[in-house]
């Protein structure tokens, strides 16, 4: 019985102490806002399709924190401002309102019987561009979509480095073995002792 309590709080150990890891690293990635492509001589409908296309490839890739649509929309009204712009003024300040690190802005527009997508990346905090592209696809809804996804999947746009989890990894292993070897130690000294059944404390926590 003391063999798989032990084992119980050691495995409920590990759960926690992962947890916090993952929590921690997805916290450290760079916050993105990504505003909604701009329609211009286009459809509103193709502009945001290819929005959505371009935000779930970045989603995708994992190396950005993406702010949800509906948060922006909800920060941006409380500030009576509008969750649309193409000129980096106008994006710089978005980010700032939305405590983003990085801003996606851009626009779809027709020339000569293509689409033309532009898609500029921003650091907000020193206020210029990252990275920039501006590219043609035939006139057509899945061609444009296409496109958009594949700049999403761009190396220069994701090519952010990735916070390290070593030192959290090692904190990990090492709170396991301290809870395990604490575990341990109580258990010998409850056979030798006389202790019965009795568990540890678990570690960390103040009694109640």
């Amino acid at each position: 019985m003391k063999i798989m309590n032990a084992l119980i709080l050691i495995l409920l150990s590990a759960s926690l102490t992962s947890a916090q890891v993952t929590a921690t690293v997805e916290s450290a990635k760079p916050r993105l806002a990504i505003i909604p492509l701009e329609a211009m001589d286009v459809s509103e409908t193709d502009a945001s399709i290819a929005t959505q296309y371009l935000t779930t490839e970045i989603i995708r890739q994992g190396r950005f924190w993406v702010l949800e649509r509906e948060y922006m929309a909800q920060i941006m009204e409380e500030q009576a401002m509008v969750l649309t712009c193409t000129d980096l003024e106008c994006a710089i300040e978005i980010g700032r309102v939305l405590a983003a690190e990085r801003v996606i802005v851009g626009s779809v527009t027709s020339s000569g019987g293509n689409y033309v997508l532009t898609i500029r990346m921003l650091d907000v905090e020193e206020g210029s561009v990252i990275a920039s592209t501006t590219e043609r696809t035939a006139a057509s809804s899945t061609a444009l979509s296409n496109l958009a996804k594949d700049i999403g999947s761009r190396t220069y746009l994701n090519d952010i480095e990735e916070p390290s989890s070593t030192d959290w990894l090692w904190w990990t292993l090492g709170g396991v073995a301290a809870v395990g070897g604490g575990i341990a130690i109580a258990l010998l000294s409850g056979e030798d002792g006389g202790g019965g059944d009795m568990l540890p404390e678990w570690p960390g926590l103040p009694n109640e």
